[in-house]
């Protein structure tokens, strides 16, 4: 285990761990508009997890009144469709 050491990895619990900053955007390969040729990817799958180091809160005075306005028809659909929907599922389960 000392080679995987050597290249930055470290022991936690059994689990060997390695930290790499990446800064930048994640942009879906369909939203390019580039032709890819073949196969793009890693000889075998790999799990990532993302940790952010930091976090942080906007206030948008516009996504406060778009979310004040729409509240009142939210509540009224969810009072409307719901019963529905219930009626809907007990059909398709049959009587019980």
């Amino acid at each position: 285990m000392a080679i995987v050491e050597q290249f930055g990895f470290r022991d936690i619990g059994g689990t060997y761990w390695k930290n790499i900053d990446i800064e930048g955007l994640i942009i879906p390969r369909k939203n390019l508009n580039y032709p890819f040729i073949g196969t793009e990817s890693l000889g075998r799958k790999y799990t990532i997890e993302f940790y952010l180091q930091d976090s942080k809160t906007d206030f948008h005075p516009g996504n406060l009144a778009t979310n004040v306005v729409f509240t009142p028809f939210a509540v009224v659909a969810d009072i409307v469709f719901f019963p529905i929907s219930i009626s809907v599922l007990q059909l398709i389960n049959g009587p019980s």
